[in-house]
């Protein structure tokens, strides 16, 4: 958890504040929300992560738009108040360097700055460490 802290710092100190909140700038913030947390993100963290309305539509759209594959069935939970919502996970570590070269496709294509391909490399690497501990 300390390092997942200390990768979205990072991410916060390379991502220019000036950037006006367009939808390409919201739509990098949703994809490295989901390259930073590797046990999965749910719909209302992504709209908090990204200031979007409609978190679950990111993950979808990469699901359908670009092949990315996410963990399926996806996990649903129980909040607090009774109502289910979706875990939204990335079904292995190719997936998610996948989702990397479309974030740094995605930087080019719209003029934004990219995150640090270390940093990026960083985030995969979660990925990969995970998927070993569980086989």
């Amino acid at each position: 958890m300390k390092q997942n802290n200390q990768l979205a710092n990072k991410r916060e100190s390379q991502t220019s504040t000036d950037v006006p909140a367009t939808a390409a700038s919201k739509k990098l913030r949703a994809m490295l929300f989901m390259l930073e947390n590797p046990n999965g993100v749910t719909e209302k963290s992504i709209n908090r992560a990204a200031s979007v309305m409609s978190g679950r539509n990111y993950p979808t759209n990469l699901q359908r738009m670009h092949n990315i594959k996410l963990v399926e069935p996806k996990e649903r939970r129980r909040g607090r108040d009774g109502s289910l919502y979706t875990i939204y996970q990335l079904a292995s570590a190719t997936e998610a360097k996948k989702l990397m070269t479309l974030v740094l496709f995605h930087c080019q294509q719209h003029g934004l700055t990219p995150p640090d391909e270390e940093y990026l490399s960083q985030l995969v690497q979660q990925f990969a460490e995970r998927y070993q501990r569980a086989a």
